[in-house]
């Protein structure tokens, strides 16, 4: 399967690493950053492994999430691709996730 990962969905990640640098340090952030990529590559291996999305469930799209400490990586499949439009921060509102 090939995995496709929104320019947004860097960008959350970007924005929670930030957070993380600046509350537990790099050490701390690397590690995140490093489960995260292992996660995705997780998903590849076995997407329909995560958990469908309850607050996605209204668009009709399957939409599935992994959890990574705070951190939701919210995908879809669609034939032989799988697309990752949100890496969602789960301290934010539900609400605010847009699929």
């Amino acid at each position: 399967m090939i995995v496709v990962v929104a320019e947004k969905a860097w960008s959350d990640l970007d924005r929670a690493l930030a957070h993380v640098l600046d509350r537990f340090g790099p050490a701390t952030a690397m590690r995140v950053e490093q489960d995260v990529i292992a996660a995705i590559k997780l998903i590849q291996k076995f997407p329909n492994g995560g958990q469908l999305e309850p607050w996605l469930e209204h668009l009709g799209m399957q939409h599935r999430r992994v959890i990574v400490g705070p951190l939701k990586i919210i995908y879809r499949i669609h034939g032989k691709t799988i697309y990752i439009p949100e890496i969602f921060d789960s301290r934010r509102d539900p609400d605010d996730m847009k699929g």
